[in-house]
């Protein structure tokens, strides 16, 4: 099958892993046999490693096997991603009234922009706290109730998105 250039970070995870699981340090390619003992061992680190959820998959044989299943998991993860950031859009404007990009900041019309420091403190918390009743709402909404420092520092949907759901993959 081979790999295209967008697969070559893949192809690096799946073979440090792969050494690791194995002990073989060099003479690794794409044909390499990765054999029934170490299977399950590489594919939980490499899901570990790009934070998937995944059952394992029986059948891979090489490593090329493993690029392309987790450049499928991968694509799959984020069109899911993106069906999640858009019902996420959608919960916020019906909470705000107000639609927002993805990298844009929420309530970012309540941003500081005061010059006396008084006054700056109070939009400060002003907007601290309106962000803070969303998230709330947030977390009920989709029941995400762990502690993450990630999520109460999330101020765009992509940042939260990131944080409820897993970031989004690039180049696969």
């Amino acid at each position: 099958m081979g790999i295209n250039e967008t697969q070559e970070w893949l192809f690096d995870i799946v073979v440090e892993n792969f050494s690791e699981v194995s002990g073989l340090r060099s003479g690794i390619a794409l044909d390499t046999v990765v054999y029934n003992d170490n299977a399950p061992l590489l594919w939980q680190k490499v899901c570990q490693e790009l934070k998937l959820k995944a059952e394992f998959k029986c059948g891979l044989i090489t490593i090329d096997d493993y690029v392309h299943e987790f450049s499928s998991l991968i694509r799959k993860s984020n069109k899911n991603r993106q069906v999640f950031l858009e019902n996420l859009s959608l919960f916020v404007t019906e909470q705000t009234g107000k639609s927002y990009e993805p990298d844009e900041p929420i309530f970012k019309e309540l941003l500081p922009t005061s010059t006396d420091e008084t006054q700056r403190v109070r939009e400060e918390i002003k907007y601290a706290l309106a962000l803070q009743k969303l998230k709330l709402k947030i977390r009920r909404f989709y029941k995400f109730y762990a502690d993450s420092d990630s999520f109460s520092a999330a101020k765009t949907l992509n940042a939260i998105t990131d944080r409820l759901f897993g970031k989004k993959y690039r180049f696969v």
